[in-house]
């Protein structure tokens, strides 16, 4: 981060230009297209966290300051990590010793200063849709916590299922663990829980009208999978189903949250469900009635298909 120009620079003087300079270093992340640049930029990012977070005197200054380097950091691990992936994609890097096969024109991880775990993480950060990753960050400042590689890890886990694993899953509101779901083709469910399924999806239609993609595998991992584990927390209880994801809507329209698939509602309504077991939160009586109404009018009961 040598554009910085940060070496020399007394503690004050970071402190007093910390805003600008990570204006510079969310410059550098954006322009940065170099897998050992972006690997380098990415560690000097955290040193200048870590050194702020011992330099700020003023409570309120130094939190939002943590909190604006901490997602910086985490920005540019997202970029390494994108690099990462293209680069092995390609067969421009591989993992820390490389092997027999390894060409001389092959960049090995150990190299630009990786181990695997780290590199892996990062690229699962890269897989994040930038609408949901700014939701999460929507989120986290929202509930004044500072982002951590760790909860940002959560977030993909929530997503994207356990690591290694190509399966969805949802963050539990009871024991807080992330827990596999079934991934069954909707066609392979009963026939009451895929009709509840389609209900979901045409609740979420009615509060977001918003483009589905065309793209099989974000389709199935921003939309479908999360509206399954939404029916999944609810115990297949249409009118809970519909309820939690209009209410969930509603709360992170009231908190500013960019929603633009129902993984962005996915940790507000794990949470909702998780308050309601616990009778920390009531019911919304009139959005009760309104889930009631809608599950009325687009689930067909058994029985009533041919009124």
């Amino acid at each position: 981060m040598s554009t910085l120009q940060l070496k020399g620079l007394a503690d004050l003087d970071l402190a007093a230009q910390a805003s600008e300079l990570a204006q510079k270093a969310r410059q550098a992340i954006l322009t940065t297209t170099d897998v050992g640049s972006a690997v380098s930029l990415t560690h000097d990012i955290k040193a200048v966290r870590d050194r702020l977070s011992r330099v700020m005197v003023d409570h309120m200054a130094a939190w939002q300051c943590e909190f604006q380097w901490a997602m910086c950091w985490l920005d540019a691990a997202r970029q390494a990590g994108a690099l990462i992936a293209a680069g092995q994609e390609s067969g421009a890097i591989m993992g820390p010793h490389g092997g027999a096969q390894k060409s001389s024109n092959t960049l090995l991880l150990d190299s630009i200063g990786l181990d695997r775990m780290t590199a892996s993480r990062w690229q699962r950060l890269a897989e994040l849709h930038p609408e949901d990753w700014r939701t999460w960050e929507q989120e986290c400042l929202a509930d004044e916590r500072i982002p951590t590689l760790s909860s940002a890890m959560t977030a993909w886990k929530l997503l994207h299922g356990e690591p290694d694993k190509d399966k969805p899953s949802h963050e539990c509101p009871i024991c807080g663990g992330v827990h596999p779901i079934a991934d069954a083709p909707a066609k392979e469910l009963p026939a009451q829980k895929d009709a509840i399924r389609k209900v979901a999806e045409l609740a979420f239609r009615e509060v977001r009208p918003v483009d589905w993609p065309k793209d099989k595998k974000e389709l199935g991992k921003r939309f479908f999978q999360p509206l399954r584990a939404m029916c999944e927390m609810c115990e297949w209880d249409p009118e809970r189903v519909v309820y939690i994801i209009f209410e969930a809507d509603a709360q992170a329209t009231q908190g500013g949250l960019s929603v633009s698939a129902p993984a962005s509602l996915l940790k507000t309504a794990t949470a909702l469900v998780g308050e309601l077991r616990r009778g920390s939160k009531k019911r919304n009586q009139a959005m009760s009635r309104k889930a009631e109404d809608f599950v009325a009018r687009h689930l067909a009961r058994e029985g009533q298909e041919d009124d």
